[in-house]
């Protein structure tokens, strides 16, 4: 958008005029500033509806993400813990952190296959990126009533330390096929909108990592701002949360596979 501000507009009518009467020179002066913006208008429409293009391509899998109990359930088990601040902000860096590389994996993988435009096989990777959602979904409901035992990482969380945290973020993410599998669809659905190589993919990554770590970063944000009067909420919501598990992540995957499915 070089040549679009007004003010350098203003200083080339200005020179130009140098000389003539001032009148003329401030009858130039208003009409830099009423044309200028006109010709930079048409370039700023364009780059928010981009951006607005790419945000509304890659929110259903940042929501589904965030409405998934994978990051909340171990999010306010840290804040139960002796050092309950630093181990759930740990915990919400490496999450993020898992989040954002999984979705600049699948950026990298659609560049491998096609390059940067979208092309066929970019669609049938969405498509099994969908049935395999769905399958998970399926499986979910399927074995929602068998006893399951507490995860091994789950007994680690009160000892565990702040570097300790940040690798169960990571993990819980970043090896998690379900979460995998919704920021690799995320990534898609970015690609298949437009995104490019440079900065923009960097800030979309980000963005998509903060939009999807909103609820692991709610926990942590209410301790703060109440102290130990949010933990009894918190303990509620976290009970709800592991005896509903199977069938929030069931409808999750289901929605989002069903998405990707449809195109």
């Amino acid at each position: 958008m070089r040549g679009c501000s007004p003010r350098s507009g203003l200083l080339k009518r200005g020179k130009y005029w140098r000389g003539h009467s001032r009148s003329a020179n401030h009858m130039q002066l208003s009409l830099s500033l009423y044309v200028m913006p006109l010709d930079c208008r048409g370039a700023r429409h364009a780059i928010g509806s981009a951006s607005m293009t790419l945000a509304a391509a890659m929110a259903p899998a940042a929501l589904a993400i965030a409405a998934s109990p994978f990051g909340i359930v171990p999010a306010i088990l840290f804040l139960f813990t002796p050092r309950p601040k630093a181990g759930a902000a740990a915990f919400l860096g490496g999450w993020a952190l898992g989040i954002a590389a999984g979705f600049l994996l699948a950026m990298l993988l659609g560049v491998w296959l096609e390059g940067w435009s979208p092309g066929p096989a970019l669609a049938w990777a969405k498509r099994g990126l969908g049935l395999l959602l769905l399958a998970l979904a399926l499986r979910n409901l399927l074995t929602r009533n068998r006893p399951t035992e507490m995860p091994g990482w789950m007994r680690g969380i009160e000892t565990a330390s702040p570097a300790g945290a940040a690798r169960l973020g990571l993990m819980l993410s970043l090896a998690n096929p379900k979460v995998l599998l919704l920021a690799l669809a995320a990534g898609a659905a970015a690609l298949e909108a437009g995104l490019g190589l440079g900065s923009g993919l960097v800030l979309a990554a980000a963005g998509f990592a903060a939009a999807a770590s909103l609820t692991v970063a709610a926990p942590l944000i209410a301790y703060a701002l109440a102290g130990e009067r949010a933990l009894r909420p918190l303990a509620r919501a976290r009970d709800w949360l592991v005896a509903n598990n199977s069938l929030v992540v069931a409808a999750v995957l289901a929605l989002i596979g069903t998405k990707l499915l449809l195109g």
